[in-house]
């Protein structure tokens, strides 16, 4: 847009309510980490990668949410938890259960995976990179930022409130308390 001589400012988007999502951040030395994706699009989401990931760390427990193609040779390993398509009501409840999510996106918006895991003083782990976020460029810092989240005894707060800051701030919508 700049090229062609247009000022514009990205302000990212949120339609449901961040009061909705509390800090439910509790800390696990063996961490509880979540995945949403869409039905048939795992090469898009990347779970293949989850899954080489998962196999390297056997210690941490992963939630893949959205349904899997019938024909995607998905790993059976005893550290993924396949829950399938869920309630919006019931994936709200559960990811409120987990230290971190995982968004393996190589091209993305603001996620709502991330915002969502950012609201509840989770850590998020993105493979693009976003403030206050950490940004898993490959899979060796990916494993790196999963072991770390073993070590966080406090929720993100700072990520959190600079968040909150920052979405839906346009004219046009009212601010959340």
């Amino acid at each position: 847009l700049e090229a062609k001589g247009i000022h514009a400012e990205v302000r990212p988007s949120f339609l449901g309510d961040p009061n909705e999502f509390p800090v439910s951040f509790k800390p696990n030395g063996h961490p509880h980490v979540w995945f949403s994706m869409h039905p048939g699009a795992e090469e898009l989401y990347n779970l293949p990668l989850l899954e080489r990931v998962a196999a390297r760390v056997p210690h941490i427990t992963f939630h893949v949410f959205g349904g899997v193609d019938a024909a995607y040779p998905k790993q059976d390993l005893p550290n993924i938890i396949y829950h399938g398509l869920v309630s919006e009501e019931v994936f709200n409840t559960e990811i409120q259960k987990c230290q971190g999510s995982l968004r393996l996106n190589s091209v993305d918006g603001v996620s709502e995976v991330m915002l969502k895991s950012l609201w509840m003083g989770q850590y998020p782990i993105t493979k693009i990179f976003y403030d206050d976020v950490w940004w898993g460029y490959d899979e060796w810092t990916i494993i790196q930022h999963l072991e770390d989240l073993s070590e966080m005894h406090e929720p993100n707060l700072i990520g959190r409130e600079r968040w909150l800051r920052r979405i839906n701030n346009l004219p046009w919508v009212p601010k959340h308390d």
